[in-house]
């Protein structure tokens, strides 16, 4: 079951124990897809792969990211 996050900090700290492997569901996707975070910026944001599609998120993609209960 997957379960939104609530704040940056609760999806940076489930990051941190879970390898940086968490669910993500784009604007026009109808489910969340596993993905790799492969860097943190100082600015806060977060550098992502999916297969070969990289990406960055920020804050404002909180809503699109789900972590494992």
């Amino acid at each position: 079951m997957l379960k939104p996050f609530e704040t940056w900090e609760q999806l940076l700290a489930y990051l941190d124990a879970r390898n940086d492997i968490v669910h993500y569901k784009a604007a026009l996707d109808r489910h969340a897809v596993p993905i790799v975070v492969v860097k943190r910026f100082k600015n806060g944001k977060l550098r992502c792969n999916y297969h070969d599609i990289k990406f960055t998120a920020d804050i404002g993609h909180l809503d699109r990211f789900f972590g494992k209960e």
